[in-house]
């Protein structure tokens, strides 16, 4: 993840992109692919499970409530809170995502499941 951070944050240098580019395509992104696939026995184990659990109510939220801060904040104000309000913006989405997965997905999908689950058994 701190590669991926650190690609990410790094500075654009218009000549030099597509060298970047390059490089995150054939070597950075395979090797956190490659190290990401390992069986993790440490502590951060339960977290990780907890954000790939919100990765997709992330994924789900980001738009209509990156258009909702954009409609009660002008462009200007946004900009001029960067990058703090950006990572608020990330922090408040993914607990949001949290808890949301918590107390509507799980018994949504628990629930389903039990409706589903004899209609779906052999006879």
């Amino acid at each position: 993840m701190a590669a991926v951070c650190l690609v990410l944050a790094s500075p654009s240098v218009p000549r030099f992109d597509w060298v970047c580019d390059a490089l995150c395509i054939t070597v950075v992104f395979p090797a956190c692919v490659a190290l990401g696939g390992q069986r993790s026995t440490g502590r951060s184990d339960a977290v990780l499970l907890l954000l790939g659990a919100a990765s997709y109510p992330v994924y789900v939220l980001h738009k209509p409530l990156g258009d909702l801060v954009k409609l009660g904040f002008d462009t200007a104000a946004i900009k001029s809170a960067a990058p703090w309000a950006g990572l608020l913006f990330v922090v408040l989405l993914t607990a949001t995502a949290i808890v949301l997965e918590r107390i509507y997905d799980l018994p949504v999908r628990r629930f389903l499941t039990g409706k589903l689950r004899p209609a779906l058994a052999p006879s």
